[in-house]
């Protein structure tokens, strides 16, 4: 697959690209990639392994697609995002965030339903 990448954009879709990209490539996902396309599809994923994999081969990316790779195919149930900020002035700030998998949200709700 990687020989079929398109070189990341150097505008800001291509940032989410590069990470994507490095995600896969320091865990070692990509080496499975297709086994994680194809469980998607499998458990109805609405989009099909084509439309998967231009979205990870292409040369940018949007947020929803960012996110749609990382919650639906990666099947990853929680991000944290952390941002260190870089002003000219030279102060750095840091910002963090969590943010939960919409299924794995619903998930918890239907457990917590259950229990009452």
């Amino acid at each position: 697959m990687l020989e079929n990448m398109k070189k990341p954009s150097d505008f800001e879709d291509g940032m989410l690209t590069k990470l994507f990209r490095n995600i896969i490539t320091s865990t070692g996902i990509i080496n499975n990639i297709g086994s994680y396309m194809n469980a998607y599809v499998r458990k109805g994923g609405k989009k099909p392994k084509s439309q998967i994999t231009k979205l990870i081969l292409d040369e940018g990316m949007t947020w929803k697609s960012f996110i749609f790779l990382i919650f639906e195919v990666l099947r990853v149930v929680r991000i944290d995002i952390t941002l260190n900020l870089h002003y000219e002035n030279g102060e750095v700030s840091e910002h963090r965030m969590e943010f939960y998998s919409p299924k794995y949200i619903r998930a918890k709700e239907k457990q917590k339903q259950k229990k009452n």
